[in-house]
């Protein structure tokens, strides 16, 4: 049950993770909202690197991580975009689709073969989503999450996130595999946030100092991002991929109780009724995977 403490951990904290950074950071840009996690979360990988051991990194190790770094830095500036443009709990449910792109992706790559139970907290999960972005009278409610996907940008930008984590998260675990939990978490963390950090600010993109000037929300959002990824990297690698994503894909259900409780947003009862879903379907993997 390890794994699952800390896939529960992660969803915490990276529900966290969004609301601080809606609170704290929303006037900024996506690309300077987006690098305050990796920025402020640096140091302390950098920090831990003297205590972690280099394990033997066995074949294939650095394939997998060189088309790692690049696919996720899409993916988590397609997801740090959706934060900033919608209601987070709007946009950080639809991470809920994750799992069922990683059944096929985690069976592709790593020839891991969900049971049927799993299948089928998965697709509770997913179903959810769903109803987590109904909204409006019963008769136009089911119409609801199909109108946000066309006309909510944030939608659009967290479903191709989904996607695209639905194959880091198996690449993630292929290099954890083929090293270990602790060296893994650190190396992708650093060279993802030293190659995220230096592209967007020799475009223009992005101004470190700005994020420098708030050192107390920077500190936070900092401790909360390297306490999730490593939750993360240290839960996928006891678990199937898509059992883990799927718990961690919680998330959504924590972002809904910060978006009305912190933040102020609207249609609570169909999203705690979707988050009620998801949590059945979360507990049906607990038990049966």
């Amino acid at each position: 049950m390890l794994w699952f403490i800390l896939s529960l951990a992660s969803a915490f904290l990276t529900a966290s993770e969004a609301a601080w950074l809606k609170r704290y950071f929303s006037d900024m840009n996506a690309v300077e909202l987006s690098a305050g996690p990796l920025l402020m979360g640096l140091p302390i990988f950098l920090c831990a690197i003297p205590f972690v051991n280099i394990p033997e990194l066995k074949d294939g190790f650095w394939l997998a991580f060189i088309i790692l770094i690049p696919l996720n830095a899409a993916g988590y500036f397609m997801h740090m975009k959706a934060i900033h443009v919608s209601p987070i709990s709007l946009t950080m449910p639809l991470l809920s689709f994750t799992p069922v792109f990683v059944i096929a992706s985690g069976y592709l790559i790593l020839g891991e073969e969900p049971s049927l139970p799993a299948v089928a907290g998965i697709i509770a999960i997913t179903i959810g989503s769903y109803i987590l972005n109904l909204s409006g009278s019963p008769r136009r409610a089911w119409l609801a999450p199909i109108k946000a996907a066309a006309l909510e940008p944030g939608t659009r930008y967290m479903i191709a996130a989904a996607l695209i984590y639905s194959i880091t998260s198996v690449l993630g675990k292929a290099i954890i595999i083929k090293s270990s939990p602790g060296f893994a978490v650190i190396i992708f963390s650093t060279v993802l946030s030293v190659v995220y950090i230096t592209f967007f600010s020799m475009t223009g993109h992005l101004k470190i100092k700005k994020l420098l000037k708030r050192p107390l929300a920077g500190a936070g959002i900092g401790i909360i991002f390297s306490l999730g990824l490593t939750a993360h990297f240290f839960g996928i690698a006891l678990a199937h991929a898509a059992y883990m994503i799927a718990i961690k894909r919680l998330n959504g259900l924590f972002s809904v109780l910060y978006g009305n409780i912190l933040l102020k947003e609207e249609n609570l009862w169909f999203r705690l009724a979707g988050a009620a879903t998801m949590a059945i379907g979360a507990s049906v993997i607990a038990v049966f995977a």
